[in-house]
């Protein structure tokens, strides 16, 4: 997807927070192209996802994980991302756990299943993988992550840009029976490479297409009603900037405030700083 934006063979693409992270760094399998300009010219629905447990695990809290296994997938290094994002959370990192290689996801959470892990981090709540393993005798448990240790999700926006995120719906829990879960989210953006390859004029209609046209649309997909001005505004824990036509429509209905500006001036010179590098 990212070749394509580089190239200028598509505009824009739409992708998680997560995924845009590899190349904005020149991390993992974009460390031989290095650091790249990636811009969001709007973002959405948050995806949930967190640490889980069995259900009939002696393991309820961050307190109880270290010296736990926990899964590792080698061959996809932006899972275990996300893994070390929940942990550092918490206060901890992958060396207070005990690492258990899996080959691939889908062995991850058979593996939480049979027993062989006692922790995984779960790439979705609401996947069809966690619901099997919710559903199956041992059952599903969620470990929080406090929202309120702005210091610690501070401290893990630099493994990757997860956002808090309050569920409550999903594997394991019960809307009607179970209180709401301090988990973490990834949010759904549209990238475009640079700010030469897209117009301000495309980015800025982009913007305020998504943004007037939503009621329109949003019944298509699950994820949809949830791009809205209030989430696209939400610049907490991104490392992305926004595109110059984007601001022009946030200006333009009076959405952009001083504190926007400030950030943006701060991704900007982080950017340019990993671009010159």
């Amino acid at each position: 997807r990212y070749t394509v934006l580089k190239d200028g063979d598509a505009d824009l693409i739409c992708a998680s927070g997560v995924n845009g992270w590899a190349p904005t760094m020149g991390i993992l399998e974009f460390e031989e192209w290095g650091p790249q300009p990636i811009y969001i010219v709007w973002q959405g629905s948050v995806l949930a996802t967190g640490l889980a447990v069995r259900g009939d695990s002696d393991i309820y809290t961050g307190a109880d994980l270290p010296g736990r296994t926990i899964s590792n997938v080698p061959g996809m290094p932006s899972i275990n991302l996300g893994r070390d994002h929940h942990l550092r959370t918490l206060g901890l990192t992958a060396d207070d756990m005990v690492l258990v290689d899996f080959p691939s996801y889908p062995s991850v959470m058979e593996g939480i299943k049979l027993g062989t892990v006692e922790v995984i981090g779960a790439v979705s709540c609401t996947s069809s993988g966690m619901y099997d393993v919710a559903s199956a005798p041992c059952g599903l448990r969620w470990i929080e992550m406090p929202h309120d240790n702005e210091e610690a999700w501070t401290a893990a926006s630099k493994i990757a840009p997860y956002v808090p995120n309050v569920v409550t719906k999903a594997a394991g829990i019960d809307p009607e029976t179970d209180e709401p879960k301090e988990l973490a989210g990834i949010l759904n953006n549209t990238y475009c490479y640079g700010t030469e390859l897209v117009s301000e004029e495309l980015a800025y209609q982009w913007a305020k297409t998504i943004h007037t046209r939503l009621e329109d649309y949003q019944d298509r997909h699950p994820s949809l009603p949830g791009f809205t001005l209030e989430q696209a505004l939400s610049f907490k824990y991104s490392p992305y900037p926004y595109h110059p036509g984007t601001i022009k429509y946030f200006k333009e209905i009076g959405a952009w405030t001083d504190q926007h500006q400030e950030w943006q001036d701060r991704i900007l010179t982080e950017m340019e700083e990993r671009l010159a590098s």
